[in-house]
């Protein structure tokens, strides 16, 4: 931990071993130095300050305690949900895909919804509490591998309904991701020692820092191609510069939202957030000769309506690029084994 006063760093002199201790002014800090009190989240100043005080404060033993995983997880504990009802093998595959060091400071009366949101939001993961009362989070990825089912015209109840996304581009590709990290929660603009370095002054007075990644390719192709912003609560450039990246591969391309109906059975009731399905429709390009399994979709929603029997789901995720290759004559072109030729990737 650093305590600042005016912007320059005071020195740690030591820690306290209880608050009794912080309390006691035989043990008070030499002027111009402080001590901490790690375990009740206190330090103690030397002397009166000259301005105003900050501090950069750091919970946890290791940076594993600070990954999305492990603030989601902490938060639901606060929270007083009991730690059989969070799934485990979410908190893993998470700090599998994004174990970067990520903070939050609240110092005002905030709905715990908004805190797992901000987590969530941080490495582009969704969370809530699925069928069986287990609370999930999980990244949002493109969709890829294998489906857990797939559905033709014939298994839907009616046909497929096109959707625009929720995002306020309406799922417009992305030529620019910026991905703002190490929120400074104290500007400082003023009441800053004259000491302290123009460096350093630049950043007391800015929010954020920002890590941008940029593809101007996709605005030949599209050229209202959206540049995207969003807030994070990494600690580190490269772990936002890394987020940028993998969110601008994701949005550099359109992707595809479809709500359907399908009966509600026992086969379809497994079918939870975050799981992949394919969609196989004579419509919109949902058809590629030669698949059974259709297009890729990840699952956004599921909703069960056991009184009529229907299970509506949205999906999204499918960029349309998979095709059939076609020769000069208009046929398919197939493999001397007889397989159809694609191109394209999800």
């Amino acid at each position: 931990d650093d305590v600042y006063d005016r912007g320059v760093a005071l020195t740690l002199e030591g820690t306290y071993a209880s608050e009794a201790d912080v309390l006691d002014d035989g043990q008070e800090p030499s002027a111009g130095m402080y001590k901490v009190y790690l375990a009740g989240g206190l330090f103690r100043l030397g002397s009166s300050p000259a301005g105003t005080v900050t501090a950069d404060v750091t919970q946890g033993a290791t940076a594993a305690d600070r990954t999305a995983a492990a603030l989601y997880e902490a938060v639901l504990l606060h929270m007083g949900v009991i730690a059989g009802d969070i799934l485990a093998s979410d908190l893993t595959a998470l700090d599998a895909k994004n174990s970067a060091e990520c903070g939050i400071y609240i110092d005002t009366e905030t709905k715990a919804a908004e805190v797992l949101d901000a987590i969530a939001n941080s490495v582009g993961a969704w969370w809530g509490v699925n069928a069986t009362g287990e609370y999930r989070i999980v990244r949002l990825e493109k969709p890829v591998g294998s489906a857990v089912l797939s559905f033709v015209a014939d298994d839907l109840i009616g046909p497929p309904v096109r959707q625009s996304t929720a995002d306020i581009e309406r799922g417009l590709p992305a030529y620019k991701v910026t991905v703002r990290y190490a929120r400074n929660y104290t500007k400082q603009t003023t009441d800053v020692a004259g000491s302290v370095t123009d460096a350093r002054r630049a950043e007391l007075a800015e929010e954020w820092r920002e890590a941008t990644a940029t593809d101007t390719s996709v605005q030949t192709v599209h050229l209202l191609a959206a540049a995207l912003s969003y807030d994070s609560l990494f600690a580190a450039a490269a772990d936002a510069a890394t987020e940028a990246a993998r969110r601008l591969t994701l949005r550099s391309v359109q992707r595809h939202r479809f709500n359907i109906t399908v009966p509600f059975t026992s086969e379809t009731s497994v079918i939870d957030l975050g799981d992949t399905v394919g969609l196989l429709h004579p419509r919109y390009g949902l058809t590629i000769v030669g698949d059974e399994v259709g297009q890729l979709f990840v699952v956004l929603s599921v909703e069960p309506d056991a009184r009529s029997g229907q299970l509506t789901l949205s999906l999204w995720g499918s960029s349309f690029s998979i095709q059939n290759l076609i020769a000069d004559n208009g046929d398919y072109l197939v493999t001397s084994a007889g397989e159809y030729l694609v191109t394209g990737a999800y």
